[in-house]
């Protein structure tokens, strides 16, 4: 029993470095820690421990843009958890593959998972897991360009995780949310839009201070602020925002998003 025990706690610790070594992208240690952690459980004879490590590592694979194993984990851990009826990881795996499809384009496929998901998430009553479902088949419907359908499923994502308290993903909704009404703006040349688009957006900013806000949430507020100011000829508050947003990229040495910012610039400036 005590060796059990033993075994037991090493798996956590494992378990919590991957975690915590994924967060300093420390990738391939992290992948380390859960594959020993993996390895542990089995010995134990207790599958959730490998359930839980493999969806783990398909975060990790996906922060590393390996989206095939991703996948691969995330298949697995939907194997186990049929096997032993763990609704919730289920659900969880099942999302999960559904963000896969959805990053392949395949958006029928991708919904399918989702719902699919979300019925076991409902009947398990994890709220912050079905808050990101429903907000990953809102984004899903904003790409597809059905905005009045994208909008009630970021709403109820919002609702949801104003209830959990989970200040990342509120801010995260929020600008979903604020992209929708941005792009219904410039769709339809609706100025109320566009002035609500710029409301959410800056709500977001506030809500936790701009100098503590994520910065990839900072970045796409203040890049579609300097959007909705170039649309309405305010184009030295637009310059003003597209700077702030080059400054975020430059600290992350992101050239890709420093080259767009730097385009944004040039184009208020030829307009």
């Amino acid at each position: 029993a005590e060796e059990y025990c033993l075994k037991c706690l090493k798996i956590i610790q494992l378990y919590n470095q991957g975690k915590a070594t994924r967060n300093t992208n420390a990738n391939y240690l992290s992948l380390e820690k859960f594959e020993q952690a993996i390895f542990l459980g089995r010995e134990t004879g207790f599958p959730d421990f490998e359930l839980k490590c493999l969806r783990q590592m398909g975060e990790t694979y996906w922060q590393m843009g390996r989206l095939n194993l991703f996948l691969e984990s995330n298949k697995k851990g939907l194997e186990i958890s049929n096997r032993i009826n763990h609704k919730i990881e289920k659900g969880r795996c099942l999302n999960n593959i559904g963000v896969y499809h959805q990053k392949q384009n395949d958006y029928s496929l991708a919904l399918i998972y989702y719902e699919n998901a979300l019925s076991f998430i409902k009947a398990m009553d994890d709220q912050p897991t079905e808050a990101e479902c429903l907000s990953n088949i809102g984004i899903l419907y904003r790409d597809l360009g059905n905005l009045t359908k994208a909008q009630q499923y970021l709403s109820s994502a919002l609702e949801l995780d104003k209830k959990v308290g989970d200040i990342d993903s509120i801010l995260k909704d929020m600008d979903n949310i604020g992209s929708v009404y941005l792009r219904k703006g410039i769709d339809d040349q609706n100025t109320r839009d566009l002035l609500q688009a710029l409301d959410v957006f800056r709500s977001c900013l506030a809500l936790r201070g701009i100098e503590k806000t994520n910065s990839l949430i900072k970045f796409t507020a203040l890049n579609n602020i300097g959007i909705i100011h170039l649309f309405k000829g305010n184009y030295s508050e637009a310059i003003d925002c597209y700077t702030k947003a080059l400054k975020i990229k430059e600290e992350f040495g992101d050239k890709r998003g420093m080259s767009n910012c730097i385009s944004n610039i040039g184009n208020v400036i030829f307009s």
